[in-house]
């Protein structure tokens, strides 16, 4: 069965947020997320160990591989939210350059 299937059969879903800032009330900053795409069908496995290496060759953690069927344009330290789990973005290409995959490098927090 490949990734794609999986994906359209499945029922785990996602949502890709980014951060942002806003002012408190004290005229701090603080960190707020911003919902960029919810709803959005995935796959997640564990990141395999060309994977894993490739990252820690720029002293970086990856834990798990997201799948998806549209381009998110995550961006570095964007956050999924997949259930309970909540996923630090490292990096994000097309699978197989033909616009149709899209795998997101994860690392869980």
């Amino acid at each position: 069965m490949s990734i794609a299937s999986m994906i359209a059969k499945g029922a785990t879903t996602l949502t890709h947020q980014r951060r942002g800032t806003t002012q408190d009330t004290i005229g701090g900053r603080r960190n707020t997320w911003s919902t960029v795409a919810s709803g959005v069908r995935c796959w997640m496995q564990p990141a395999t160990a060309r994977t894993v290496e490739r990252y820690r060759q720029q002293q970086m953690v990856v834990t798990h591989s997201v799948y998806v069927q549209q381009d998110l344009a995550c961006q570095a330290n964007d956050r999924l939210v997949i259930g309970s789990r909540t996923l630090i973005v490292k990096g994000q290409r097309d699978s197989a350059g033909l616009g149709r995959l899209w795998e997101i490098d994860v690392e869980e927090s």
